[in-house]
């Protein structure tokens, strides 16, 4: 995972998103299932590693707020954790809101 340190050492201590899942020997255990995909724990901590590390990079930085406006779906999995590895706080929004409540917030 390529994701920037944290100056300020105030996040060093945050533990492990999967602690107790050893991603490499539960390969093919199932973490999450939505209909008929399913991803591995090896799967989620990749792709929510890749979304820390985009994340951090578009110049968030741990601790800041991000609003997630998404159903419940696979991908909220990814991203629930990829801002926890980010250390970055989330915000989530219930997908029934309007419009107008949306673009309010």
């Amino acid at each position: 995972m390529n994701i920037k340190p944290d100056p300020t050492g105030t996040h060093q201590s945050r533990p492990p998103v999967f602690a107790g899942v050893d991603t490499h020997k539960d390969v093919h255990v199932a973490a999450v299932v939505d209909g008929d995909r399913t991803q591995t724990y090896a799967e989620l901590d990749e792709r929510s590693s890749r979304v820390a590390s985009a994340l951090l990079a578009s110049g968030l930085a741990p601790g800041d707020r991000v609003a997630v406006l998404l159903g419940n779906r696979l991908e909220y999995c990814e991203v629930a954790a990829g801002l926890a590895k980010a250390g970055l706080v989330m915000v989530p929004l219930n997908p029934r809101m309007t419009a107008p409540e949306v673009d309010y917030i």
